[in-house]
């Protein structure tokens, strides 16, 4: 005899019911059910509530300012984990560091290093400002290993030398190839072409 969904639906249930087991766990899902409808969506547990955003800043803040030094990401990391006495994601200091230091609260030094703005230290300028004001210091062309090396010696540190490569092919606007390997600065009379030193 062919038996409707329906029909079989309701042997189902009914066999569900009859059974003591499941009465008992309907009622404890039932009893749940009630629980997270009355909870307060607000309220969580202490241990699982993240420091606010805010705290974290005021603490990269005064920790900068008190070492008055430049310090890497992941110091920062360790340093404010240890004032706040909880872990925090690398992820979120990052995010912190890179919005407020396009803001002036935080002093981006070089990439990966931070300081306070109050402590004495210099933010790098960005490449092209270094290799163009290289090139124009010294008011003649210069081959790329010598721009390398005298943006080392302007920042005071290791610069990649892949870095001025892709400066001096990417921004023609500002400088120019006058040979091969050979860059100025691009005024109204350099133009591209042979160059002879």
């Amino acid at each position: 005899m062919f038996r409707f969904p329906l029909e079989i639906e309701a042997m189902e249930l009914n066999g569900a019911l009859s059974n003591p087991r499941a009465v008992l766990e309907l009622w404890k899902l039932s009893a749940l059910f009630v629980s997270v409808l009355t909870r307060d969506p607000r309220k969580r547990d202490p241990a699982q509530v993240d420091p606010r955003c805010g705290e974290i800043t005021d603490t990269v803040e005064k920790m900068l300012t008190e070492t008055g030094a430049a310090l890497h990401v992941s110091e920062i990391k360790h340093a404010v984990e240890r004032r706040l006495a909880r872990e925090i994601s690398l992820a979120t200091i990052e995010d912190l560091l890179h919005k407020h230091a396009r803001t002036g609260r935080i002093l981006k030094v070089r990439r990966g290093i931070y300081a306070s703005p109050s402590s004495g230290h210099y933010s790098c300028p960005p490449i092209v400002e270094t290799v163009v004001d290289v090139l124009g210091r010294t008011g003649r062309p210069m081959k790329l290993k010598a721009i390398h090396a005298e943006c080392e010696t302007m920042l005071g540190g290791p610069v990649s030398y892949q870095a001025v490569k892709s400066t001096v092919c990417r921004y023609r606007n500002r400088i120019v190839r006058v040979a091969y390997g050979w860059y100025t600065v691009r005024t109204p009379l350099a133009t591209e072409g042979p160059w002879r030193h």
